[in-house]
């Protein structure tokens, strides 16, 4: 919790550092990075036609920086795109830089600061918000990319997948690494077990099901888990928890985001399922692995888990078949929960100090990574959500992403405020605090997380 906290104090002194600096920044409307229009007109004028916009070969050479978290297979498949596109233009320098995960945020935001962020970068759909606020990012051109307007974008991405970018009218990501989550199951494990995987519909039902293929060690250590979800990695828990609250109809904060939401019973209900999952069922349990259990999964030592579009890839170098050795299902709902999904994407932007010319440069190889949607899942095992990402597929690979396809057309756009991490940070004690101890007060956790939820909010 310490680190924790030290982590956010400092993300916000930076974020107080770059809301100063974008009060002296140009208006918001008319960003630096923008590519710019018709000058005003001067004494004299003609009233000749106006001239078609720059492009990446009227410029002269040019080098710009793009940065993205650490994953190699999307490193592998950006590089390849970056050398297919300075082939095509060959003026252009492309600097790919790969961040570590667990520091990508710190390093953009100390970067920011300082005015050395580069003009092509990342950022999640957690963190959009902040950076829309704060005035950081572009707006995108959509014509640029391709399009004749945004809603001619939006019909060429499938569900909500632009909405997390979308501000006022105006586009300020293109998204890939679209995530829904799933449940991913062994197949023998379940047929061994008599477990009918269409049973597994309800989180209550599930658990009930699954809690007989869970063993311990003598000493109360899990060593076969029935259904695991992922412990102590804070992204994890606001993907699972974000899911498990559109689920069972609960928020951190009121719509209008002046309120804390979250000492509620449905909220409640999410917390008492990571209790009984944990404590009671004991089908999962922190410690059961180090960081994720796709190893344990593939030693054929986990019935199910909780999973993002990533089981096909990760599962891929134990030589697990999509429907032999395992399958792809709806995640468990709460009885009687809405049936809806989170929206989380990362998105492609513009740095709103860029240069006009390296604007130019950024919007022209974010269309070109935006018109490679197949090649994204073969080859970095995620998501881009051009709506041929799936149709281009071969027969089979359409058949392991089908389930995946049908949750991410049930996510809705994430609740928007400018503290949104942070604001996670006491629902994420509660989390900890459920798994550490069997006797958990979640009321009494739920209010005190309502206090400091509201502390945030109110903070000037």
């Amino acid at each position: 919790m310490i680190a924790r906290s030290l982590r956010f104090a400092t993300a916000l002194t930076v974020t107080i550092l770059l809301v100063a600096a974008c009060e002296t920044a140009a208006p918001s409307g008319a960003p630096t990075g923008a590519p710019t229009g018709a000058a005003s007109p001067t004494t004299g004028a003609t009233n000749a036609p106006p001239s078609a916009p720059p492009t990446v070969d009227d410029l002269g050479n040019i080098t710009i920086e793009m940065w993205q978290h650490t994953y190699p297979p999307l490193q592998a498949w950006t590089q390849a795109r970056i050398d297919e596109f300075t082939t095509a233009h060959p003026n252009v320098t492309v600097e790919l830089q790969a961040i570590p995960f667990q520091q990508y945020q710190d390093v953009l935001f100390t970067a920011l600061a300082g005015g050395q962020a580069p003009a092509f970068f990342e950022v999640n759909e957690w963190t959009m918000t902040q950076f829309v606020e704060a005035g950081i990012l572009a707006p995108l051109d959509v014509a640029a990319l391709g399009f004749d307007s945004l809603d001619a974008m939006r019909a060429a991405y499938d569900g909500s997948a632009l909405e997390g970018a979308v501000f006022d009218g105006a586009l300020y990501g293109s998204p890939y690494d679209w995530t829904a989550p799933v449940l991913g199951v062994n197949n023998q494990l379940l047929a061994d077990a008599g477990v009918d995987k269409a049973s597994l519909t309800t989180w209550e039902a599930t658990l009930a099901a699954l809690a007989p293929l869970s063993e311990t060690d003598a000493d109360g250590n899990l060593v076969e888990s029935g259904l695991s979800f992922v412990h102590g990695i804070d992204n994890y828990y606001k993907h699972q928890g974000n899911n498990l609250f559109a689920q069972a109809g609960a928020r951190i904060f009121t719509e209008d985001g002046t309120a804390s939401a979250i000492n509620s019973p449905e909220a409640k209900r999410v917390f008492q399922l990571w209790h009984d999952a944990i404590h009671e069922q004991k089908v999962t349990q922190p410690g059961f692995t180090a960081t994720f259990y796709t190893n344990e999964f593939g030693e054929g030592r986990v019935a199910a888990g909780f999973m993002l579009p990533w089981a096909n890839s990760i599962l891929a170098p134990f030589n697990w078949q999509f429907g032999r050795e395992y399958d792809i299902l709806d995640l468990p709902t709460f009885e009687g929960g809405t049936g809806r999904l989170a929206s989380y994407a990362w998105y492609w932007t513009v740095n709103a100090a860029a240069s006009p010319e390296e604007a130019i440069v950024t919007h022209a190889l974010m269309a070109h990574l935006g018109d490679n949607s197949a090649s994204m899942l073969t080859e970095a095992g995620l998501i881009l959500p051009r709506s041929a990402w799936y149709e281009r597929q071969p027969a089979d690979v359409q058949a392991a992403y089908a389930t995946i396809r049908e949750a991410l057309l049930l996510t809705d756009p994430l609740p928007r405020h400018p503290r949104y991490n942070e604001l996670w940070e006491p629902v994420i004690a509660v989390f900890e605090a459920v798994e550490a101890n069997p006797a958990a007060d979640i009321d009494a956790l739920l209010a005190a997380a309502e206090l400091q939820i509201n502390g945030i909010i109110n903070r000037p």
